[in-house]
């Protein structure tokens, strides 16, 4: 059920006038019966004469006017049809029985105003649909966004366990795009490497020697953003972002060096800025594996 998220899987509608005094009525004849499947029968055979002006009772005035003329509708007969239902039932003086039980029917529809007053039953319809819809489940609370900063993923250090790493970001980000090999660029010129691409972000993992199987750890990610803060990943603040090359090197001033990449090292990370506008600006933490 909780796939449903913000979908209504509970609607709760007030019942039409008919079935609603039905029920009503049934609830209060049934103590006198022995099922309580008898008290809806009785309510039933009750209302029968009178079904149609019931259906058509659209506020608390017709529903009484209707009301009268069950009473009046409630005669010997229909005690009769009562009584041998009873008697079928295998009910001891069923006659008797049929009797006393019109005879509160006739009081209790003779007291239907008040009854439909007391239980706010037309107010209660025409309350608005939202009114009668429930979310059994509350509205899932989004996760706060995962913090990319200079030092690690999260909670997560450089030098992690990629096993926690791993299945952490999976579980917020989704399965990723997994690739591996030895051999590449700078720190990654050593050791198994495993590439976790999740799509905006790409996480690399290192093992010590050339063995796939060997345990890896964090050791660097990248990330494509057109904004600070977007598909649960948010830049730590102290990274800047959406600056100029040129900007970046007079912020910046001792940051250069990859220049003919366009990047520029600032606040501990690699940053390329947007060539365009609607472009994503790369972010790089971790030791480089760029071929430079």
């Amino acid at each position: 059920m909780r796939k449903l998220k913000d979908n209504v899987v509970l609607r709760m509608s007030p019942q039409p006038v008919l079935p609603f005094l039905e029920t009503t009525l049934a609830q209060l004849v049934g103590t006198d019966m022995m099922l309580k499947a008898d008290g809806y029968v009785a309510a039933v055979m009750a209302l029968a004469k009178c079904g149609n002006d019931l259906r058509r009772a659209k506020d608390e005035g017709s529903a009484i006017k209707a009301a009268v003329s069950c009473v009046s509708g409630l005669d010997e007969q229909v005690a009769r049809q009562l009584g041998t239902y009873l008697l079928k039932r295998g009910v001891a003086d069923a006659g008797k029985l049929a009797g006393r039980i019109i005879g509160k029917l006739t009081v209790y529809l003779a007291l239907i105003g008040p009854v439909f007053s007391g239980m706010n039953y037309w107010a209660e319809r025409s309350l608005p649909d939202s009114a009668h819809t429930v979310n059994v489940f509350p509205t899932p609370v989004a996760p706060a966004a995962l913090t990319l900063s200079a030092d690690g993923l999260g909670p997560y250090r450089f030098g992690a366990s990629e096993k926690d790493v791993l299945a952490a970001l999976t579980a917020r980000l989704g399965k990723p795009h997994l690739s591996g090999g030895v051999g590449g660029c700078e720190a990654a010129g050593f050791g198994y490497q495993n590439y976790a691409d999740f799509g905006r972000l790409t996480v690399r993992f290192a093992a010590k020697d050339n063995l796939s199987k060997s345990p890896r750890t964090l050791q660097s990610w990248d990330a494509r953003m057109t904004a600070s803060q977007q598909d649960g990943l948010r830049l730590d603040p102290s990274i800047p972002f959406g600056l100029t090359l040129k900007q970046l090197k007079a912020k910046y001033p001792d940051g250069g060096g990859l220049e003919h990449m366009n990047a520029w090292f600032a606040a501990g990370v690699f940053l390329i800025p947007a060539e365009k506008a609607g472009d994503p600006e790369i972010i790089h933490a971790g030791d480089l594996d760029w071929c430079i």
